[in-house]
């Protein structure tokens, strides 16, 4: 239930982002557009269950928004989440993945973004990702640490 909801929240900011566009260089986002953002975020519903899976088809359904011509940012939020449920259920050595996999979806989003200053893409790709990955890994270990 808790995941349900976590996913519902992620796809109502996510419709609620897409309406937002501060460069004004994207398609705006037309009632077509709005049906990825709900495919994105859904797998949500599965982190704790798959993380492995929802992970990598978040990301690809995300390039696909992203070459549809919409704004690159929208869905950001959801894999980002699904990026700390793997680093809090998963092994590091699975982590290998998920920060590249995160940031090539971001770097491609920053060269698709009209106007993106890719210095900033790339500080963020380098510090946000990680980030994400050690809060999900400092989750377990205090989970684990609790079991004991």
């Amino acid at each position: 239930m808790v995941d349900t909801i976590l996913a519902l929240s992620y796809i109502v900011v996510s419709l609620l982002s897409a309406r937002e566009d501060p460069t004004g260089n994207r398609r705006d986002t037309d009632a077509f557009g709005f049906v990825p953002i709900v495919v994105i975020n859904l797998p949500l519903v599965l982190r704790r269950r798959a993380p492995i899976p929802v992970l990598p088809v978040m990301l690809t359904l995300q390039v696909w928004y992203i070459a549809l011509g919409y704004w690159p940012v929208v869905n950001s939020l959801g894999a980002l989440m699904a990026t700390h449920t793997v680093a809090a259920h998963r092994p590091i050595r699975v982590l290998a993945w998920c920060v590249p996999a995160v940031g090539a979806t971001w770097l491609y989003a920053g060269l698709a973004a009209d106007g993106g200053s890719m210095s900033t893409v790339v500080a963020q790709v380098l510090v946000i990702p990680p980030g994400v990955c050690r809060f999900g890994f400092a989750a377990r270990r205090l989970s684990e640490r609790n079991a004991q």
